[in-house]
């Protein structure tokens, strides 16, 4: 069938084409051409020979680069590490290292005058393990007798150690060290690699530091109560037994009202003798931390003549039955206690009461 084919030539071929018209060769020649690489065109790196796909066949995403250029890259690689590793150490140590710290101490460091039964205390910013910090604790001179007593003992509360030591005093006028010795540890196991220690001193002894009326004192009024002051609060059930008067006189004891327990009048129930030297003893009565005065303190003063001006006389009995005495009063009030304190002045008989 006639198309638009060209019609063939007995031998098979083509017939030759018909002649082209100017300019027409020119154009089929470039396109039949392949396109010349220009200078400025850049070259596909894929294509390059000198770049190779390394290790085996199965292995294709890996590249050979020269040596030297894979060490110089390796070295700068590990001074980048080494830079990072230099600013981040600090930073990681500290979250690394976070020992338990001391906060807190009683006594506290180089104090004087401490209670002889003053509770150590130590207070840490945490949680503690109890075993680790009583087992590192050390206090020197020891307390040899809590060797021996269930006095001493350790109490926590929170994060902070007590050691107690009840009935076993520190040794009066003393420098003590406490210690916390490394190793002790937190909670969670971390431990502080430092020891700790500091001194403190204890209290003297107390003492009678007066006695009014005061030693070698004369002209004392007959009716006058006697006041003893101390250095420090004493222990009131302690002043009966210690406290003595002679020639010998019945009289109380009283503290002073809304004092420190440091003062303590003697009030004679009766007039002391006129014109009579009278001694006060005191002999080693305790303080409020069972410590006693160093020895026997006397004092001594001399009595002046009996005078009822300004006084009050009054019969002295008990409800229902006869007069027994007659007692005298100063009606203005005692200036330690703050209120009168009356006297017995004379002892009726047997066949003079009334």
């Amino acid at each position: 069938m006639a198309g638009t084919d060209e019609p063939a030539e007995p031998d098979g071929g083509r017939r030759p084409p018909e002649p082209l018209e100017e300019g027409q060769g020119d154009a089929r020649v470039h396109r039949a051409q392949s396109r010349r690489a220009r200078p400025d065109d850049r070259p596909d790196l894929a294509d390059l020979d000198h770049v190779r796909r390394s290790g085996p066949p199965d292995q294709p995403g890996e590249r050979d680069a020269p040596v030297g250029r894979r060490t110089a890259l390796a070295a700068s690689s590990l001074v980048r590490r080494l830079l990072l590793l230099a600013v981040l150490a600090p930073a990681l140590a500290s979250c690394a290292l976070n020992p338990p710290r001391i906060v807190s101490i009683t006594p506290s460091r180089e104090v004087t005058d401490v209670p002889s039964n003053q509770t150590i205390s130590i207070g840490f910013d945490r949680p503690m393990n109890h075993e680790s910090v009583e087992q590192r604790l050390d206090l020197a001179p020891a307390l040899s007798s809590c060797s021996e007593s269930k006095s001493c003992r350790f109490a926590w509360t929170g994060n902070t150690l007590m050691f107690i030591h009840t009935h076993v005093n520190f040794a009066l006028s003393t420098q003590y060290t406490v210690s916390m010795h490394a190793g002790y540890a937190d909670a969670s196991g971390q431990q502080n690699t430092l020891d700790h220690s500091w001194r403190f001193k204890t209290e003297g002894p107390p003492a009678l530091t007066s006695v009014d009326p005061s030693d070698n004192a004369s002209g004392i009024a007959p009716d006058r109560n006697i006041v003893l002051t101390f250095s420090r609060p004493m222990r009131a059930d302690s002043l009966p037994g210690a406290v003595q008067l002679s020639p010998d006189a019945p009289f109380l004891l009283r503290s002073k009202p809304g004092g420190d327990g440091s003062q303590f009048e003697i009030i004679p129930t009766a007039i002391l003798q006129p014109n009579q030297s009278y001694t006060v003893t005191v002999d080693r009565p305790v303080d409020v931390h069972e410590n006693a005065i160093n020895g026997v303190v006397q004092t001594r003063f001399r009595t002046g003549p009996l005078s009822l001006s300004r006084k009050i006389g009054y019969l002295v009995g008990q409800r229902g039955q006869p007069a027994f005495g007659v007692g005298i009063v100063d009606p203005h009030a005692d200036s330690f206690l703050g209120r009168s304190t009356p006297k017995l002045i004379y002892q009726l008989s047997a066949q003079s009461q009334l």
